[in-house]
């Protein structure tokens, strides 16, 4: 419940999602840069909220070489593991990569 003081989310937070991206492409587009598209915008929504720690997860222990912190790793296998199939997020991780790509140019 969102309602709760301990609760870190905010209510509302998605009234004018697309009228932000839209002023952002605006920007982006007067400086000459690509736009976000708009997988890319919620790719990055989904990163700094309610996907974040499995995304982290991801990216801190879910290597396929090297070798991890046992911590992360342990994560990982918790939070993106169903029925014994990991979930990389490789297509989302993407995404997002190329979308902070794009924002840095802000």
């Amino acid at each position: 419940n969102c309602k709760e003081e301990a609760h870190n989310r905010q209510n509302g937070r998605s009234k004018g999602f697309l009228k932000h991206l839209a002023e952002m492409n605006e920007t982006l587009g007067r400086l000459g840069e690509k736009t976000l598209l708009l997988e890319e915008a919620l790719g990055l929504r989904l990163y700094t909220g309610p996907l974040f720690e499995k995304y982290n997860a991801v990216n801190r222990g879910g290597a396929l070489v090297g070798v991890q912190p046992s911590f992360m790793e342990t994560q990982f296998h918790e939070l993106c593991r169903v029925e014994g199939q990991t979930n990389r997020y490789s297509t989302t991780i993407l995404t997002i990569n190329s979308a902070l790509v794009k924002a840095s140019k802000l």
